[in-house]
């Protein structure tokens, strides 16, 4: 069964092309002993558009997801629509669609913009932490500190998530003149990941601003308020492809 192994800014993904097979998401999903993903993305062609199903590498099937949009908007493109980059794709997900487009070089994609849902205050071990949330197709907080390289954010994270029957996406951002640095624990993943493209857009939103680069730690996630719709724009890999036996 072919897969292909892709990643935006190190949040990784096993993509499967038109698969019906059943696979071991968790096991697939193991560093140690297999594969090794952050989730396992399937890829269908519908009549006039496609669709994708996205799970977690604890098995869970998630909403959406910004990094599996630009990995299955890549593979489209490069693999399936090779030299016919000017066309336009649409992607469903559980919860969104998404208009993608091959623009100088890298990928982007107009989607529906988020909401904020509410505010409040947490205190943990003495800490405080002013919280947004954020509907970005699935749900996120996001806190905004002075200094979140030090932060312990997966024990941080843990604790706070126990406050949320189905757990949370969580965001700690930082606020620089050109950027803003984001780190994220992931809902499904249980831990922080290199990047996430529903938390670029939370954290957009939270900070209410037209255009600003979200940078994690391997590049940067571009995110554009137009009008009534939202662009996001990155530079996801196909790392390589393969062929599993099951």
């Amino acid at each position: 069964m072919e897969f292909y192994k892709c990643h935006n800014l190190g949040n990784d993904f096993i993509l499967f092309y038109n698969v019906n097979s059943f696979v071991d998401i968790k096991k697939l999903c193991f560093r140690k002993l297999n594969i090794g993903a952050d989730g396992i993305i399937f890829l269908k062609k519908l009549k006039d558009c496609y669709k994708i199903n996205i799970f977690n590498k604890d098995g869970s099937e998630a909403l959406c997801c910004g990094n599996a949009l630009f990995c299955s908007f890549k593979f489209i493109f490069e693999k399936l629509l090779k030299k016919d980059l000017k066309k336009e794709i649409m992607i469903k997900t559980l919860s969104k669609k998404a208009l993608g487009l091959y623009e100088k070089g890298k990928i982007c994609f107009y989607i529906d913009p988020p909401k904020i849902i509410d505010s409040f205050s947490k205190k943990i071990e003495n800490k405080k932490f002013n919280f947004i949330l954020v509907d970005s197709g699935v749900l996120h907080l996001v806190s905004f500190l002075k200094d979140i390289d030090s932060l312990d954010i997966n024990y941080f994270a843990k604790k706070i998530k126990r406050f949320f029957k189905d757990g949370i996406n969580i965001n700690f951002a930082r606020i620089d003149k050109e950027k803003i640095f984001v780190r994220t624990y992931e809902r499904g993943v249980e831990e922080e990941t290199y990047s996430c493209g529903t938390a670029a857009i939370a954290v957009a939103k939270a900070y209410n601003f037209k255009k600003r680069k979200m940078a994690f730690k391997y590049g940067d996630i571009e995110v554009f308020f137009e009008n009534d719709r939202l662009k996001i724009s990155s530079n996801p890999k196909i790392v390589f492809k393969g062929d599993l036996n099951i």
